[in-house]
């Protein structure tokens, strides 16, 4: 984790928390809400293949049994928190999507992507 002086200990072994209260595994440069996402998001990837997944991040299974407990107790924060993410993300495609700048521009691709042959339909 990056040099910060208002990281204070969390009460559980392996985690500390940052000024905004976000939990950060010690030893490392990760937020818990990072490596819960792993597990729990769509690649569903188990523990014991996170050391393999982050293999600079200097963690080790305590640390990730640490954060997945941390997720555990606090389960109902965490997953809204996840949920305001991806609401925020689908707004943000969204107001892409109607920008007109980026309408044209997927317009030329498509264009161009017809004159080449190519199958665009997988595209949004």
């Amino acid at each position: 984790m990056a040099v910060n002086k208002s990281i204070k200990p969390s009460g559980m072994p392996h985690i500390s928390l940052d000024e905004r209260g976000r939990a950060w595994i010690d030893g490392t440069t990760m937020r818990v809400e990072q490596l819960v996402a792993s597990v729990i998001g769509p690649d569903k990837f188990a523990p014991e293949q996170l050391l393999d997944l982050y293999p600079h991040s200097n963690l080790n299974m305590a640390r990730i049994y640490a954060a997945l407990a941390w997720y555990y107790d606090h389960q109902t924060e965490m997953d809204a928190e996840f949920e305001r993410q991806a609401q925020a993300h689908e707004e943000a495609l969204e107001r892409q999507r109607c920008d007109p700048q980026h309408q044209a521009m997927m317009a030329k691709f498509a264009k161009r992507a017809a004159e080449l042959g190519l199958d665009t339909s997988r595209r949004q």
